[in-house]
């Protein structure tokens, strides 16, 4: 059943629904498809023949179970702050890190999107996650300087990474392991047995990277954007 989306549609000022299919039983989609929206999310578990064109995304779901905690980084150079005292920085140096983040984003490759509601969008995800008490987030510093960042979600016994980000000139410096390690450690202590992390197909160099620290494959889902015909 198709379902208005109030947050999306108040964000961008556009009506905004989300259509999930989830039998192979594509042949009367558009009837799903309500003209009175602007743009339509479809989620599959499949691919939707009938919608090849609208395709925009393969969602790819990762998960890893937390058994022990990691040893301290041996990397002086880099500095992980914790959760409290990231308030202490300016937000501005994280959205620049939260654009580099979403270079393959659904919102980022849809050119009926603009680039300014691209980046309206990542800085409110920031925003949030620093006001959220259920999510916490930690930064990557050399010479007090942000060279990256993780942001986690937390539930009873679950956590969601909502966004990671390393400066591109420490790619392959193993920041990106000394986040989530150091998330890894706070998630032990707190009992939290699961971790997971969304990806795009695309990304092989993100898929790859998690594939290196333990995640598998969780989910796969199909993700069309059906914008209202004029």
């Amino acid at each position: 059943m198709i379902r208005e989306l109030k947050w999306d549609s108040n964000f961008f000022n556009k009506r905004i629904a989300k259509l999930e299919i989830k039998k192979d039983e594509d042949k009367n989609v558009f009837e799903e498809i309500s003209q009175e929206y602007d743009l339509t999310y479809v989620f599959s578990n499949f691919e939707i023949k009938a919608l090849e064109n609208f395709h925009i995304d393969t969602k790819i779901i990762l998960s890893k179970s937390i058994f022990k905690p990691f040893k301290k980084a041996l990397n002086t150079r880099i500095m992980i702050e914790k959760p409290e005292c990231v308030k202490e920085f300016e937000n501005e140096d994280l959205y620049e890190l939260a654009y580099v983040s979403g270079h393959k984003s659904r919102f980022k490759l849809d050119s009926k999107f603009s680039d300014e509601e691209f980046k309206l969008l990542y800085r409110k995800w920031i925003d949030n996650s620093l006001q959220d008490l259920k999510t916490i987030v930690y930064i990557a510093l050399i010479n007090n300087s942000i060279i990256g960042f993780i942001a986690c979600k937390l539930e009873q016994r679950s956590a969601n990474i909502t966004l990671v980000a390393v400066d591109p000139e420490f790619h392959g410096k193993g920041v990106g392991k000394l986040l989530i390690h150091n998330l890894e450690n706070y998630l032990k202590e707190k009992d939290i047995k699961e971790l997971y992390v969304a990806t795009q197909s695309s990304n092989l160099q993100a898929i790859k990277f998690y594939n290196q620290i333990g995640f598998f494959v969780f989910s796969k889902t199909e993700i069309y954007h059906v914008w209202k015909t004029k």
